[in-house]
């Protein structure tokens, strides 16, 4: 249930497929602050292996998250109908 309410609330990091323009240091701090969340909303210790933690909770990582939301937006960037974002999209070319 615990992964159930993080999933719904917590990786939703709203935009974050336009997060391509933050610097390594701003990403880095969101990544290690992501992973402390998960380990203390699941009782983890901190040096607990996180790639250990990811794998038996089957939660995505940080970078994971990051992807599938650029790769969600490519997506529907390109499939969108809308006139103004098919005008956009038409300038880009």
């Amino acid at each position: 249930m615990k992964t159930v309410l993080f999933t719904a609330y917590c990786i939703c990091l709203y935009d974050a497929s336009l997060w391509k323009h933050y610097h390594r240091g701003a990403l880095s701090k969101l990544r290690s602050c992501y992973h402390r969340c998960i380990k203390l909303f699941f009782g983890f210790k901190r040096r607990d292996s996180l790639t250990n933690i990811l794998l038996t909770l089957r939660l995505p990582s940080f970078d994971t998250v990051l992807l599938n939301a650029a790769s969600s937006f490519t997506h529907l960037w390109k499939v969108c109908t809308n006139a103004l974002v098919v005008k956009l999209r038409d300038l880009q070319h």
